[in-house]
């Protein structure tokens, strides 16, 4: 064996350790906000969409650490749209995070989520439409530690369809709010 494929091995298990580390890869532990650490104290910004319109979701720990404040806002060129919503454990053993849509100081809950290994999966909500009961689902999935992929799924009875997935960078660091 020479230098470099030995050198190859230990990277390799090196990045290995740190993605399970980064990505909380063993679904059999309980969830914490640690678990969401690589989301913290960074914007995460989105490709533009088909209107020229970017999304962004910068976090920030509050509430001393014990909540992670997710400030959303679209930008288009004619009107901003912003939203905050703030994501807490509500079951650790069961693996779920709830987010509030913070609305003048305010919590309203939106719904929960199941925290998997590089996955966050969204409860889905449903629409009632001309059709028939719309069912929704998003799904942040990690691509790489910089790489978030957001995608929004669609079902109609058994047919499902995604309709659309974008794909968000790491950016600017966002101070820490306390």
């Amino acid at each position: 064996m020479g230098l470099k494929f030995l050198r190859f091995v230990i990277a390799a298990g090196f990045r290995a350790s740190f993605c399970m580390l980064a990505f909380g890869a063993f679904a059999a532990t309980p969830v914490s906000l640690e678990n969401l650490e690589d989301l913290a104290n960074y914007c995460w910004l989105s490709s533009a969409d088909e209107a020229g319109g970017r999304n962004s979701h910068c976090f920030t720990w509050v509430d001393g650490g014990r909540a992670l404040l997710d400030r959303q806002s679209y930008m288009t060129g004619e009107r901003p749209f912003a939203a905050d919503v703030e994501i807490t454990v509500e079951d650790a053993d069961a693996r779920k995070l709830r987010f509030d849509l913070i609305q003048a100081g305010i919590p309203r809950k939106l719904g929960n989520a199941i925290y998997a290994e590089r996955e966050i999966r969204f409860d889905s909500w449903m629409e009632e439409t001309p059709d028939g009961q719309v069912y929704y689902t998003i799904r942040w999935n990690w691509q790489t530690e910089d790489q978030l992929e957001i995608s929004l799924e669609r079902k109609l009875g058994p047919v499902s369809e995604l309709v659309e997935t974008m794909i968000y960078e790491r950016a600017a660091f966002a101070p820490r709010v306390r």
